[in-house]
């Protein structure tokens, strides 16, 4: 049985009586990386890799460890990651740092959170083709893919998983796709990475990105992973201290390895805090979160898909590719009020574009929705008091 009423007592937040359903945007943190982040700064906080006294070798190696978690994590090796800020960062650390020409061109889609989307069409400024595969239906996804390809195509950029509809996307297909075209794969692993089990050989992907704070860990970090066979291909964005070996003026020698991608002072309680939420949601995925995240989700589709007045997207596709994110919304009324209406009732959902401007407006055709994202740490009896509400509302 899912331990649900332990797990809940674990997330301070949770005691003030809220309802929170805004996962996709961000989850809540766990006592024990709050504590983890908390020990950095009482007990041993001293900058990394550069002192060689006993404080600065502790946060070193906690530091590192982060990185063979994050490594056990997605199924890589700890060379192949980098820390950054968020996914963001990451995304554009790839877009900036590939030596691109102007024959080249970037495929990317139109179901793209603004992250994956922006860098990518500022390409265009230098002579870069960037074309934006926009389907009729999610289904036809893969066969418009395979049409857009061609001799030029350099890199497929998309996500693992809509922020905004949560579909999961075939990547493991579009990644053995990219390696018999040799092609570069990036994909956005944002949404993917707090909810399924990730493994970048199976899905023949040279970068994914993915950041803590939507996986229990804390605001400001991010991970990008490289595979080790495409770090020849991605120079640095950025240059400083931490990135190389030698300066024998007037030139400079970089590192080899991950280091010449992180210039200065990272996040070091932050990184550590993230390997804290690799810990903790290692040992609650023995638990089947999973399984109990399916339920929840099949209850609340179940519930809401009733609803008289009630707009539902993209339900044709099936619960078991989606991950828990729901887009709606109430016929006559604004999102906004919704979202608003409901944080009044202490339930926390988002509403509006959800930085995914083309697909709400031109996919999905509406100005915007309301998004209600469920968790682990989620329960049927908030899903019974959310739908009252939308019922009350109804």
């Amino acid at each position: 049985m899912f331990p649900i009423a332990k797990i809940r007592r674990d997330f301070p937040l949770l005691e003030k009586g809220i309802i929170y359903f805004d996962n996709a945007a961000s989850s809540l943190t766990p006592i024990q990386v709050i504590k983890a982040i908390e020990d950095y700064y009482l007990n041993y906080r001293a900058n990394i890799s550069r002192g060689i006294y006993s404080l600065s070798r502790e946060a070193t190696l906690k530091y590192e460890k982060t990185r063979e978690k994050i490594a056990k994590f997605i199924n890589s090796n700890p060379e192949e990651i980098i820390f950054t800020r968020n996914t963001t960062e990451s995304i554009n650390i790839v877009a900036n740092g590939l030596n691109l020409s102007r024959c080249d061109k970037i495929i990317t889609t139109i179901f793209e959170h603004h992250s994956n989307l922006l860098p990518w069409l500022r390409l265009r400024e230098k002579g870069i083709e960037v074309e934006i595969i926009s389907p009729k239906s999610v289904l036809d996804f893969l066969l418009e893919l395979e049409e857009s390809i061609d001799s030029r195509t350099r890199l497929i950029a998309m996500s693992h998983v809509s922020n905004v509809i949560g579909n999961i996307f075939p990547i493991e297909k579009v990644g053995k796709i990219c390696r018999d075209e040799g092609i570069l794969l990036l994909v956005d692993g944002a949404q993917s990475a707090p909810h399924l089990e990730i493994d970048v050989k199976k899905l023949n992907c040279d970068f994914f990105a993915f950041s803590a704070h939507k996986m229990l860990g804390p605001t400001g970090v991010g991970c990008l992973y490289i595979r080790e066979e495409t770090f020849s291909e991605l120079k640095p964005t950025f240059l400083g201290g931490g990135t190389v070996e030698d300066v024998p003026l007037p030139e400079f020698e970089l590192f080899k390895n991950f280091s010449k991608f992180e210039y200065g002072t990272p996040n070091i309680s932050g990184v550590i805090g993230l390997g804290e939420a690799i810990n903790y949601l290692s040992e609650i995925r023995k638990r089947n979160c999973h399984e109990y995240e399916k339920k929840l989700f099949e209850k609340l589709f179940r519930k809401i898909r009733d609803l008289s007045n009630l707009e539902l997207y993209c339900p044709e596709i099936p619960l078991r590719e989606r991950i828990p994110i729901l887009p709606f919304n109430i016929k006559g009324k604004n999102p906004e009020k919704v979202a608003k209406i409901l944080d009044k009732n202490k339930i926390c959902v988002r509403s509006g574009h959800h930085c995914a401007i083309p697909l709400i407006k031109k996919f999905l055709k509406i100005d915007g929705c309301v998004r209600a994202s469920l968790y682990f740490y989620n329960t049927y009896d908030e899903i019974e008091k959310f739908v009252e509400t939308l019922e009350s509302l109804l």
